[in-house]
């Protein structure tokens, strides 16, 4: 019984650590990262296959103290390390596919949109 509940305890401890470390990513967007300290809108998600590919809008808002410019350094950093190529600042390519980032305010925050479309 001691050794039982020993274990519950370390589980309850070690949980929410190995949980903390799992990234989040897009709805509908696969394997794109969300950024730490910004949280995603999955209502507001538009996904949908056209004839000549997919088109997926994401949108995610920025926790206070989070610039535009760390966030589009993120992403700037992450996509090349997840295939995308450079085509231009804020556009990214890969295999058929574009995507676009773009950060706005919103509410005295930042927030980022990603809009992935066939070339």
């Amino acid at each position: 019984m001691k050794t039982l509940l020993y274990s519950l305890v370390l589980v309850l401890i070690y949980l929410p650590v190995a949980h903390a470390d799992v990234p989040e990513f897009f709805a509908g967007l696969g394997d794109i990262p969300v950024m730490p300290g910004l949280t995603q809108e999955p209502e507001q998600a538009v996904v949908f296959d056209a004839p000549g590919g997919r088109v997926v809008q994401a949108q995610a808002y920025a926790t206070e103290g989070v610039s535009k410019e760390e966030i589009l350094g993120f992403y700037a950093a992450s996509l090349p390390q997840l295939g995308w190529a450079v085509q231009e600042p804020q556009r990214f390519v890969r295999e058929g596919e574009r995507l676009d980032i773009q950060a706005f305010q919103a509410g005295g925050l930042w927030a980022v949109r990603l809009t992935l479309s066939p070339l």
